[in-house]
């Protein structure tokens, strides 16, 4: 069973750790876990953990600077 963890979350993102901190800009912390642990259906109802897992993200990063840059509808 996964920990269901910010930590986790940050361990799971290795090099990539920038990208959760970009998002944790965006996103409340009391909301970035369950967010990283529930389908999407704006990723095909992948969760986000995964995509961290298989290095799948182009699409967290591109999602990102959507909502960053005013862009996310």
């Amino acid at each position: 069973m996964e920990k269901q963890t910010l930590e986790e979350i940050y361990e799971v993102a290795g090099s990539d750790r920038g990208l959760i901190d970009n998002l944790r800009r965006i996103i409340k912390d009391e909301g970035i876990v369950p967010w990283f642990y529930k389908p999407n259906e704006v990723f095909e109802n992948q969760r986000p953990i995964d995509m961290l897992k298989t290095k799948e993200i182009r699409r967290l990063e591109e999602m990102y600077y959507d909502i960053a840059s005013g862009n996310f509808c």
